[in-house]
């Protein structure tokens, strides 16, 4: 019998070089929010000596993948949604981390900020500070700057912070209104999005 705190849905696949060829012991690592619980969950896994993966999951869960390997790229998978008792397979490719910097900070075939492209192909980080917090995050995941501003990763300069609107609208007039609710990463932070559909 399913009990609430089960892990229950599953992400497998394997994880790549550019020749197909498996990967043995990249890390495989994925966050996200279980609607469940609407608590942030995060999963660790390995791949083995054929670059194949299997890791549980709470399932009605949004969850980022990130799989990465030294000497190799990073590849992500962003935002993707499993249901409840889902087994869903997501393959990823790592590419040779030489020389594979883009402008942006990020490497081909990823959207993470690396701080060895900091001064290639025209990626450069604002300052020291920005650096340190950007490395390994997301490109557009906001962060704290220095408590009074924040930075937008890779390369933004910091900005003074502000805080989301929260707009509460009455709905209890409408008729055939048809209400979705998840909980999706914005900006590297979960928060809840609401999607109403009426005539």
């Amino acid at each position: 019998e399913w009990m609430v705190g089960d892990l229950n849905s599953s992400f497998y696949g394997f994880v790549y070089n550019v020749t197909l060829g498996g990967i043995q012991g990249a890390t495989v690592q994925i966050s996200g929010v279980s609607e469940l619980s609407n608590a942030t969950y995060h999963f660790n896994g390995t791949t083995d000596i054929n670059g194949y993966y299997d890791i549980e999951v709470f399932g009605n869960g949004t969850y980022d993948i990130i799989v990465t390997k030294s000497l190799f790229g990073t590849d992500t998978e962003i935002n993707r949604y499993i249901g409840m008792f889902d087994d869903i397979e997501i393959n990823f490719t790592l590419m040779d981390a030489h020389e594979q910097c883009e402008p942006d900070c990020t490497y081909q075939g990823d959207s993470i900020c690396h701080t060895d492209c900091n001064s290639k192909l025209g990626c450069s980080f604002f300052d020291n500070n920005t650096l340190s917090l950007c490395a390994g995050k997301q490109s557009g995941w906001t962060v704290d700057y220095n408590g009074s501003h924040a930075v937008d990763c890779c390369e933004s300069q910091p900005y003074e912070s502000k805080e989301l609107k929260i707009i509460d609208t009455d709905t209890t007039l409408i008729s055939d209104l048809v209400r979705l609710v998840r909980v999706v990463f914005f900006k590297g932070k979960p928060v809840k999005m609401v999607i109403d559909v009426f005539r």
